[in-house]
């Protein structure tokens, strides 16, 4: 996992540390370290970095708050373990870490208690979550979810739903929004896939664009820069 804070570039690593990189060389001596094992990925909100990683001891992945000033983990509900095994990805979604973790499975970490909750099961089965999209003020969760298409989980009630079914993608693996365009790669169908977006995982029925790729394969990540994904 790798995150970029205040100029300074933060590298979780395979034996629990983590490297810091400012004017891109490694700052000596400023590295961080977590009381856990392999990191699985790294968010950042507020001054606190929230590290997902291995449990050292075995059983599910457990987040761990990490404050960038004092460099120090938070305690009490944290390092907060995670109601399922694997991992597949993990963003910031209101006050929440949302991670997915393999099929239907997602935890919800609450950032300011460290309280994990886990989806009811209540919802779509036939589906592989994978990218999360992040938000910071949303209300609910907007995952790509393989075959089954685009999945909301709502955040009240840990309950997925479908945003947009399959009969709009082959498989979706990645997602990533900018102002009212939602973007969407289709991996079974080598497409890229714009549709109109109000924020909140409430997704415009309409495809209102789309660019064909190469065989490249299931894009796992996309962001923004500037003008371009």
């Amino acid at each position: 996992g790798i995150v970029y804070v205040e100029n300074k570039l933060y590298a979780g690593c395979a034996d629990g540390q983590i490297k810091v990189f400012g004017n891109q060389s490694s700052e000596a001596g400023n590295d961080l370290s977590i009381d856990g094992g392999a990191v699985l990925s790294l968010n950042h909100k507020d001054g606190v970095l929230y590290v997902l990683a291995e449990n050292p001891n075995g059983g599910n992945p457990r987040v761990h708050a990490l404050e960038l000033a004092s460099g120090t983990e938070r305690s009490g509900g944290y390092p907060s373990t995670l109601g399922y095994s694997a991992f597949e990805d993990a963003d910031i979604v209101g006050n929440f870490l949302i991670v997915t973790q393999s099929g239907n499975a997602v935890s919800k970490v609450d950032l300011a208690s460290g309280g994990a909750t886990r989806n009811n099961n209540q919802g779509p089965t036939a589906v592989k979550l994978g990218d999360v999209l992040p938000e910071s003020n949303a209300s609910n969760a907007l995952i790509a979810a393989g075959t089954g298409g685009l999945i909301r989980f709502l955040l009240a009630t840990n309950d997925t739903q479908y945003a947009l079914g399959n009969s709009f993608f082959n498989d979706a693996s990645a997602v990533v929004s900018n102002g009212n365009s939602l973007w969407v790669h289709d991996a079974g169908a080598n497409r890229f896939r714009r549709f109109d977006y109000s924020g909140g995982a409430t997704v415009g029925g309409t495809e209102l664009e789309q660019i064909a790729t190469d065989e490249i394969g299931a894009v796992m990540e996309m962001t923004w820069v500037g003008d371009y994904i």
